[in-house]
């Protein structure tokens, strides 16, 4: 009996030092100094009509600075879609948006117009804040509709100036990331959609490997099957939460 107790009483005890470091380390990583710099904006959205059978339910939105030097995009600039998460929202593009319109300002404060390089022009889909990472059916409907929007860019581009080549962005966070590379991977089979007309995807603290609320098998059957699929041609720059982030570890968004 005495052995038993002891085992149990290490049993215990290494609980509870396991819980006691756990704790140590999670406050250490809530505590840490976070160097950021105060951003200023005045973000403007415009509703774009989109034609897709998906129009009522979701929305895609231009994003502009109301702002100093506000303007329209230049026929140059390179679109970047933003998708949202799970239960984001299409203003979460903001921070980017104005950031990218601030360095391209001051880029092009001491180049001739004849040298100033594209910027871009930012846009984002409104998901209504739905719970992609609860329901597999969503993740499937937010797919279809980043398809209908790549799909509609590319052909406004085409009627405006068909001499020149399209070229798009897509900025994901958490399970927009994987709304991106779904979508992708469905336009992959379609000969009139150039996959090499997309520059590059970049995630944002996306879960690649598995949701964090892996509660449903239709969400298990879409990982799957986003598994299964080619590689596709396209870069994928997969940006972590660092350690801070205890939902999507490190690990698991290092892309797929």
């Amino acid at each position: 009996m005495r052995s038993v107790a002891r085992c149990h009483g290490a049993i215990a005890a290494a609980a509870l030092a396991l819980c006691a470091i756990t704790a140590v380390r999670l406050h250490r990583l809530s505590n840490a100094p976070y160097q950021c710099e105060m951003t200023y904006m005045r973000p403007g959205y415009h509703q774009l009509n989109l034609s897709s059978p998906l129009a009522g339910r979701y929305g895609l939105l231009r994003y502009v600075d109301e702002g100093r030097d506000a303007k329209s995009p230049g026929e140059d600039d390179i679109p970047v879609l933003f998708l949202p998460g799970n239960g984001g929202n299409f203003k979460q593009v903001r921070s980017l948006a104005s950031d990218s319109a601030r360095q391209a300002f001051r880029r092009s404060k001491g180049s001739s117009a004849s040298h100033q390089q594209p910027g871009l022009a930012w846009l984002s889909v409104d998901f209504r804040e739905e719970r992609s990472a609860l329901d597999g059916a969503i993740l499937g409907q937010q797919v279809k509709f980043a398809v209908d929007c790549l799909r509609w860019l590319r052909a406004q581009h085409q009627a405006r100036r068909p001499e020149q080549p399209w070229r798009i962005i897509l900025v994901g966070h958490s399970m927009g990331g994987i709304v991106a590379r779904a979508a992708l991977a469905d336009l992959a089979s379609d000969p009139q959609f150039d996959i090499g007309a997309v520059l590059a995807v970049m995630t944002l603290a996306t879960p690649h490997t598995r949701s964090p609320a892996h509660l449903q098998p239709a969400l298990a059957a879409a990982y799957r099957a986003l598994a299964a699929a080619p590689q596709l041609p396209v870069p994928l720059l997969a940006v972590t939460g660092g350690g801070a982030d205890v939902l999507v570890p490190r690990r698991g968004a290092r892309g797929g």
